[in-house]
């Protein structure tokens, strides 16, 4: 089996090494990389598309805060969906925020789950568990 790559999509390097801890704890082997932006997040998964296209989406899991520098969370996740290769791609959105807006307009893209910071790691594991099996 081939674990997917965990893509953190987090412009908080405290906050993202705390997922990173808590993942690795909770016994996720699977490979992480981080981006602190969502630009820089955009820039990596397009040169990842471009050298690996088949099965692309089954290779990797996005965790995506809403609020980053540049582009946030749901303007990624719109870029995303306009792309015929990225937009399969599973996602995972972590925020800080409860609101209901911001909860009601996660709807409007495809997602596994919405957490609220701070985070039910094993949840996480869970739902990238289940896309690995």
């Amino acid at each position: 089996m081939t674990l997917r790559t965990i893509i953190i999509i987090e412009d908080d390097p405290a906050h993202a090494r705390i997922v990173e801890r808590m993942l690795s704890r909770l016994g996720l082997q699977n490979p992480l990389l981080r981006c602190a932006s969502g630009n820089e997040a955009l820039q990596l998964l397009e040169s990842l598309a471009k050298d690996n296209s088949t099965n692309f989406a089954s290779q990797y899991v996005l965790l995506i805060d809403i609020n980053l520098p540049g582009l946030n969370g749901f303007q990624v996740m719109e870029k995303l969906d306009s792309n015929s290769v990225l937009r399969f791609i599973p996602r995972i959105i972590i925020s800080t925020s409860d609101e209901p807006l911001d909860i009601s307009r996660s709807k409007d893209f495809a997602h596994l789950a919405y957490l609220i910071k701070p985070l039910d790691y094993a949840r996480i594991v869970e739902l990238i568990k289940e896309l690995d099996a």
